[in-house]
C-alpha cells in the first residue's frame, strides 16, 4: 500500500505506520479528537485501518499451550509497567490483566497521555515480531509491518464501510 504522509507541526511528513511507532499516545489521541479525519479521506481511511490493526497485534502461538499478553500496572499511579507474552496457565500478577492481542491503546485506555506506555508497547512488538528492541524502524520496515494481515486477529472484528466506533 502506499502510505500518505500528514500534514500539520507534530510528525508533519511522516506516514501514520511510522506515527504509531513512534508516538502511539499521540496515533490515538488524533483518531479520538478527529484531527485525523480533517487530513482528508485518504488518511482518514488508513487511520481507519490502522486503528483496527493496532489494537488487534497477532501474537505468535509457540508450543502447546495457547499464550496471552500480560499488561501490568505500576502500584502507585495505575499506569503501564510491563508487556510480556505469558502461558494463559500462568498465575496472574497482582496487578495485571490479560487479553488474547498486543493492542498498542492500552497505554491511552489506562491513561490518557502516557508516553512511556506507548514506548514500553512499541518495545513489546518489536521484541515479539521484528527481531528485538533495537531494530531500527525505518519507514519502510513500520509499513511493511502494518501492510502484512498476517500480523493482525482480526477475524470477528466489524468493519462498515473503512469506518468503525472509537467507543473502545
Amino acid at each position: 500500500m502506499h502510505w500518505s504522509s500528514i500534514g500539520g507541526r507534530k510528525h508533519s511528513g511522516k506516514t501514520l505506520p511510522q506515527i504509531l511507532f513512534q508516538d502511539p499516545d499521540y496515533f490515538f489521541w488524533a483518531v479520538e479528537v478527529g484531527y485525523l479525519e480533517m487530513q482528508g479521506e485518504r488518511v482518514w481511511d488508513e487511520a481507519c485501518d490502522l486503528y483496527l490493526k493496532a489494537k488487534n497485534i497477532r501474537i505468535p502461538q509457540e508450543g502447546p499451550e495457547k499464550r496471552v499478553v500480560e499488561y501490568t500496572l505500576n502500584d502507585f499511579n495505575n499506569k503501564l509497567a510491563h508487556v510480556e507474552i505469558v502461558p494463559i496457565s500462568r498465575p496472574h500478577h497482582r496487578r495485571s490483566f490479560r487479553e488474547p492481542v498486543l493492542d498498542l491503546s492500552v497505554g491511552r485506555r489506562l491513561c490518557k497521555y502516557d508516553k512511556h506506555a506507548g514506548e514500553l508497547l512499541v518495545i513489546a512488538v518489536k521484541e515479539l515480531l521484528l527481531g528485538g528492541r533495537s531494530t531500527p524502524m525505518t519507514q519502510a520496515r513500520c509499513e511493511a509491518f502494518f501492510d502484512n494481515d498476517r500480523n493482525f486477529a482480526l477475524d470477528g472484528v466489524l468493519v462498515s464501510g473503512g469506518h468503525f466506533g472509537l467507543e473502545g
